[in-house]
């Protein structure tokens, strides 16, 4: 996977509209980029854990959607390279990181990788 597959990732999972009545939404991802959605109502919720596990261990992404107590939708995505969390009602970032294998490559690679998350944040 290249961190530009990781970027597109997350905009193709901004682009989603978010369904009514539904608590959570998992992207199981079968490749770096292709992906089937299944909805999760929050009894449900705790089966999410497993596919995290099971998509961990594959080192496919990870990515799911939940409201937050402000009913606001909250999209997390996590690939072997990259941690991200933003708010998708009011476009804030929590959180975006380097992760895994990213942390041990040459310092010209994160500033590049920075740069392409500046460009995603003013996106």
């Amino acid at each position: 996977m290249t961190y530009e597959q990781s970027l597109k990732n997350i905009e193709a999972l901004k682009n989603l509209v978010w369904p009514w009545n539904i608590d959570y939404v998992f992207f199981d991802y079968k490749s770096e980029s292709e992906f089937e959605i299944i909805f999760f109502e929050k009894e449900n919720s705790d089966k999410i854990e497993e596919y995290l596990v099971t998509k961990h261990k594959a080192e496919l992404p990870v990515a799911h959607i939940h409201e937050n107590e402000l009913g606001q939708e909250i999209l997390y995505y996590e690939d072997n390279y990259f941690r991200f969390r933003t708010n998708m009602v009011t476009d804030e970032i929590y959180e975006h990181d380097f992760t895994g294998y990213f942390k041990h490559c040459p310092l010209q690679m994160k500033l590049e990788m920075a740069a392409l998350v500046r460009k995603l944040e003013n996106m």
